[in-house]
């Protein structure tokens, strides 16, 4: 299960030296934050987390000075209550295209209830 942030997502170009800089967003109820980056430059990724949503706690920071034609992938665990994205186009060019995303996951266990027929199954969340 899953829910895009739209607030940490983005698809317009970023040209360089420039940055996006999303919006922090709750992490409650979510075991992981999903990011794919795509595009045509270096950047520098960044997660800040908060507990309360203002005030910055601590950061995370992804260096890619390698573009790729494929997606880079982050798979990052909620260290405080908030995070925010932060994306720095830190290539000497204007970037052609991003694409940005954002997913918000959750891990659901599945358990069959052995008192009822098969088809039945306990939904629970480990956290």
């Amino acid at each position: 299960m899953g829910s895009i942030d739209q607030g940490n997502s983005y698809i317009f170009p970023i040209n360089s030296g420039d940055s996006f800089v999303g919006q922090y967003a709750s992490t409650t109820n979510f075991s992981e934050i999903l990011i794919s980056v795509e595009t045509d430059t270096k950047f520098t990724l960044t997660i800040n987390f908060s507990s309360n949503g203002k005030d910055l706690g601590l950061t995370q920071n992804y260096v890619e000075n390698t573009p790729s034609a494929n997606a880079f992938i982050y798979r990052i665990p909620p260290l405080l209550r908030y995070f925010q994205v932060e994306l720095l186009n830190t290539d000497t060019t204007n970037q052609l295209y991003l694409r940005l995303e954002t997913l918000l996951k959750s891990v659901m266990i599945y358990q069959e209830n052995n008192n009822a027929p098969a088809t039945n199954v306990v939904i629970t969340n480990p956290l």
